[in-house]
């Protein structure tokens, strides 16, 4: 009878292997003679030797070893013959759109800032946006986000304070910072809280003060090499460049345990020495450190106004996936998302209606780059901590890229969700335009790979 059994779950077995197909999501790349699949829906990458390939290809699923099986199925390379992926695609797109219970909020406390940076939203150091939150408007903003967070039944708070150089209003990011952290703490919420700085403001009692008030990490921006990033960050106050306090205060923040990640501004002018400044990290013993390449690109009309700096998407694109490259090569982590690599379904984490940018005044946007920008506001809070939302708001809300041109039948739809839709706005005209960037899938996947294994 256990005989019996045995075959019978064996030739079960069988028959869902054989039940399967090669997902839509599915792509084959060679890397160094040998097939790598990787499933943009689920992010798994699987390498495969030619025979393996030959019988993935030909459908012949049956034949493969349970393992191999397993491990196809897990990265979502091989899926059941009757599933909808386009469908599956569309549910967990709308899922994180409006029932996420991860609640994001990028809090800009101030738009004052210590230095003139050229290319900044602010326009070089001119304060083109006035703003600066008092303690109303911080009482304000603390209600609202935790008003928010419960009425999305969040189990998850990720809390970023932005500015201008937020550190500027440091009693207020005080408040804020300290008052959500037993919000969370209260309501069982993983709490996550960081703060976006160009590193010149820090001293050690800041930091003991802000880490024993919740805070978890620190995103220092640069502008590359000394002698790119002296020309650009200089002191509002006496203009000197301020590369090397920077880096002594990356140092100090590290002594202090705090996560730190390293926000490096790339443009037409500076790609090219990117990286010396990676080998300047390295002598200085910083190679642990993960790095976010931002590339100059015309997200804002401020921006356009320095067409010098400006890469063009394909040159942004091109330049971003060789310095990652250097970047893994030297040493330093860069991570999937950053590569293109992991799904997110949504475009951004703030197309959600848990999520929100949130200017000094509690004026409410989905974008930091429409900070200060009236015509992009999508809400204000109000005195209770309510929200009050404006037409902009459902506007923004209604893009779907399940209506796009093309975007339905897309291999790529689960990493990207449409597109970024400022950028779709600006440079087509709609929000609801497509905004297709160049994957450069064969050297992110081989950037992913050439990290892991330096890893081991």
């Amino acid at each position: 009878m256990a005989h019996c059994d045995d075959n019978l779950f064996k030739a079960f077995e069988a028959l869902k292997s054989i039940m399967c197909k090669i997902s839509c999501y599915t792509n084959f790349v060679t890397i160094n003679d040998k097939v790598v699949a990787f499933n943009s829906f689920k992010g798994g990458i699987v390498q495969l030797d030619e025979k393996t390939m030959k019988q993935v290809s030909q459908g012949h699923f049956s034949d493969l070893p349970n393992n191999v099986l397993d491990t196809l199925k897990e990265g979502g390379i091989i899926v059941e013959e009757g599933l909808n992926e386009k469908a599956l695609c569309k549910y967990q797109h709308d899922l994180i759109k409006y029932r996420n219970r991860s609640c994001y909020f990028l809090v800009a406390v101030t738009y004052k800032c210590n230095l003139a940076c050229p290319y900044c939203y602010e326009g070089a150091g001119k304060e083109k946006h006035q703003g600066h939150s008092t303690r109303d408007n911080a009482v304000q903003i603390s209600k609202f986000i935790e008003n928010v967070t419960l009425q999305s039944q969040g189990d998850k708070l990720k809390l970023i304070f932005y500015g201008g150089e937020p550190l500027i209003n440091l009693q207020i990011l005080g408040y804020i910072l300290e008052t959500l952290r037993d919000f969370s703490k209260q309501n069982l919420m993983e709490f996550d809280a960081n703060v976006v700085t160009n590193g010149t403001l820090l001293t050690e009692e800041m930091i003991e003060d802000l880490k024993q008030k919740g805070l978890e990490g620190v995103y220092v921006s640069i502008d590359g090499p000394q002698q790119i990033h002296d020309k650009r960050r200089v002191s509002k106050k006496d203009g000197k460049g301020t590369y090397e306090e920077i880096m002594k205060n990356i140092g100090l923040l590290l002594r202090k345990k705090l996560t730190v990640e390293l926000l490096v501004n790339v443009d037409k002018e500076s790609s090219p020495y990117i990286p010396d400044l990676f080998d300047d990290l390295n002598k200085r013993g910083y190679s642990r450190l993960t790095l976010r390449l931002l590339l100059l690109k015309p997200a804002t009309n401020i921006v356009k106004d320095y067409p010098h700096f400006i890469l063009n998407q394909k040159e942004a694109e091109k330049v971003q996936m060789e310095l990652n490259f250097r970047a893994v090569e030297k040493g330093f982590s860069i991570k999937p998302i950053q590569l293109g690599l992991e799904p997110k379904y949504v475009s951004c984490p703030y197309l959600t209606t848990s999520s929100y940018v949130i200017g000094p005044q509690g004026d409410l946007y989905k974008c930091w780059a429409s900070l200060g920008n009236k015509e992009k506001m999508v809400g204000e809070i109000q005195e209770d901590g309510s929200l009050k939302v404006t037409p902009y708001y459902y506007e923004f809300m209604s893009k779907d890229p399940f209506t796009q041109n093309k975007c339905p039948n897309c291999k790529f739809l689960p990493l990207c969700g449409g597109g970024c839709p400022l950028l779709a706005e600006m440079q087509g005209g709609s929000l609801h335009t497509k905004m297709c960037s160049t994957l450069f899938l064969t050297d992110a996947i081989k950037v992913l790979i050439e990290q892991n294994e330096r890893s081991k």
